[in-house]
């Protein structure tokens, strides 16, 4: 592999909760105001956290790579990590699945966006800076850090840590590997596999009481 899945890779479960809370209670302060980069963080590291996304593939989602209506929400990532085109020469599409939550957050944003007179095509960015122009990776990065200097986490997260956290726990509730792959879009599933690996959290549970 070449790589574990070490403490300072992934956020525990209760860091995640406190980074969502001070996202979501900055977003409606600054929503109550009129201020939109509060809003636009919480939607951002909600998807972050909600999805798995790397972060260049969060800065090029368009609207149109939203699919919220139906009974099976997704969005689609167009030429993702490794991915190759066509035999056509188009970028390859993958789809990943929505949560109920995230897809109610992406609908209220949605609405937003039009309230602020923002790009909402089809072809539009989902997401755009103050100049209507497209996020770089370390303007996403710098914004998550932000996030968790607000939250009191660690300064050692990257915002790559929300995709570890994501796997993490999506293992840890379904047990399915092949499952988190897919949603992670792994090429590889020895890829997927450090997601298997038993965490500090899981071992301590396990060994209190064993025999009681």
């Amino acid at each position: 592999m070449g790589w574990h899945l070490t403490r300072d890779k992934y956020m525990s479960k209760e860091e995640v909760q406190k980074l969502r809370k001070t996202l979501e209670d900055r977003a409606n302060a600054d929503l109550a105001k009129g201020r939109v980069s509060g809003v636009k963080a919480w939607m951002i590291m909600d998807l972050a956290l909600s999805t798995g996304l790397r972060v260049s593939e969060i800065a090029n989602l368009t609207v149109d790579d939203l699919q919220l209506k139906g009974a099976e929400p997704l969005l689609w990532v167009t030429g993702g990590k490794g991915r190759k085109k066509s035999s056509r020469g188009k970028a390859m599409r993958d789809p990943v699945h929505l949560n109920k939550s995230v897809v109610r957050h992406l609908r209220e944003y949605l609405d937003w966006k039009k309230v602020i007179a923002e790009g909402d095509r089809a072809e539009d960015l989902l997401f755009v800076t103050k100049r209507k122009g497209k996020y770089t990776t370390r303007a996403l990065q710098l914004m998550f850090k932000e996030a968790c200097r607000r939250a009191g986490l660690s300064g050692d997260y990257s915002i790559h840590s929300c995709r570890h956290s994501y796997g993490t726990y999506l293992f840890q509730k379904t047990k399915n590997l092949r499952l988190v792959q897919k949603e992670l879009r792994h090429r590889n599933i020895q890829t997927t596999t450090v997601y298997a690996d038993v965490t500090p959290e899981e071992a301590a549970n396990s060994v209190n009481g064993i025999w009681d």
